[in-house]
């Protein structure tokens, strides 16, 4: 079904190519050449499918879930924050739970991050710390 898919979206993209050549190029002239331009490009958007043209790209998703609200959103990014600085010095944990207050202003606060399992509570703590002063820190270790 993917080959299907990536054959039709091939063809569409080569018929809007075509079509913006055709109407670049004045009529009369080079209409034997624009033949088969178009030609070979139909035959590559017909072809590419099946001769195994793919593009992986190599990144890492995380398993946090998407949330569409401001506080969910920076919730994640501060998960994400803490997690790589623990883990850019090789301290492994579990998970890590930021808690924090939107106002009906739109102040934001973040009061406490909690990590549980690290492997090096007080290591831990103190990057913390040093990182978000104004945080409540709690570390469990493993």
């Amino acid at each position: 079904m993917e080959t299907v898919k990536n054959i039709a979206a091939g063809v569409s993209i080569a018929a809007v190519v075509i079509g913006a050549i055709h109407i670049l190029i004045p009529n009369g002239k080079m209409t034997k050449q624009m033949r088969y331009i178009a030609g070979l490009l139909l035959i590559i958007a017909v072809v590419s499918p099946f001769a195994g043209a793919s593009f992986e790209l190599d990144f890492h998703v995380s398993d946090t879930k998407m949330q569409i609200g401001a506080e969910g959103m920076l919730t994640n990014q501060v998960t994400h924050i803490v997690g790589e600085l623990l883990s850019q010095n090789e301290i492994d944990f579990k998970f890590i739970e930021p808690s924090m207050d939107i106002s009906p202003e739109g102040d934001i606060s973040i009061y406490r991050i909690y990590v549980a399992g690290a492997s090096d509570a007080d290591a831990a703590a103190q990057l913390i710390r040093e990182n978000f002063p104004e945080c409540e820190v709690d570390v469990d270790a493993k």
